[in-house]
């Protein structure tokens, strides 16, 4: 049984070397990351955190030298994440509890759902009240919380994703606000991806995030003026790494 997992950054990373570790089944990831692949090739993939190992599994950067795998897992970027899944459609369940069954196995406890979104919409809603706020601000996860007028913006950002879900007839999968203090409660200061993307003048994922909730309030006729603000605020940011006149 073979497992691909396709984007080997820190999420992709924690699947392959957990699985890896488990030894139940062969693990390949993919990256265009060369130098980290190579660096797992020599080295093996550290995990460091809640867990602390090296595991060591089959890792490159050419598409065409991976072989035929009965799973893949996909942990890209948003921008990438539809080219990555362009020939994956009409999954039966059985596999997607077959496969949370090794995950689960190798150490991350894994819940299958027959229908995903009520899970999707709650990350999603979490990421765009945070991600944005702190690439603006330069504040790490728990002081954007803890700082009031920042923790009032999570909030109503939250409120305006959980209406647009809501109109869309989607049942949150736990519940945004709660994931906001785990992160505020981590230990170390944590920096949002998309304040480490604006830090590097990387494209963000705000179209996938803020862009997302926005769009689907027009279409649903709900307001959200402050995630669309964001999204302009975020797209405005980008387009000034390109010294425009």
């Amino acid at each position: 049984m073979r497992i691909a997992v396709i984007g080997c950054g820190a999420v992709g990373s924690l699947f392959a070397a957990h699985l890896a570790k488990a030894g139940e089944v062969e693990v390949w990831a993919y990256d265009v990351w060369g130098e980290h692949i190579g660096a797992i090739h020599n080295n093996g993939l550290r995990i460091s955190g809640a867990a602390d190992f090296t595991a060591h599994l089959n890792a490159t950067a050419d598409p065409k030298s991976l072989p035929r795998c009965d799973f893949g897992i996909v942990a890209t970027k948003a921008i990438h994440t539809k080219a990555a899944i362009a020939q994956v459609t009409n999954t039966p369940y059985s596999k997607v509890e077959q496969l949370a069954g090794f995950i689960t196995r190798s150490g991350m406890n894994t819940i299958p759902l027959q229908d995903a979104r009520g899970a999707q919409w709650a990350k999603l809603i979490f990421n765009a009240s945070t991600n944005p706020v702190g690439a603006l601000t330069l504040l790490h996860h728990r002081a954007a919380t803890r700082f009031p007028p920042t923790g009032q913006l999570f909030n109503d950002l939250i409120a305006e994703g959980e209406a647009v879900a809501a109109k869309l007839g989607i049942k949150l999968h736990g519940d945004p606000r709660q994931l906001v203090e785990k992160g505020a409660n981590a230990p170390g200061k944590h920096r949002a991806s998309m304040l480490q993307d604006v830090l590097a003048k990387r494209r963000t994922e705000v179209d996938f995030m803020n862009g997302a909730i926005a769009q689907s309030g027009e279409k649903v006729g709900i307001p959200t003026p402050l995630n669309k603000a964001l999204w302009q605020l975020i797209k405005g940011l980008e387009y000034s790494w390109q010294d425009p006149e």
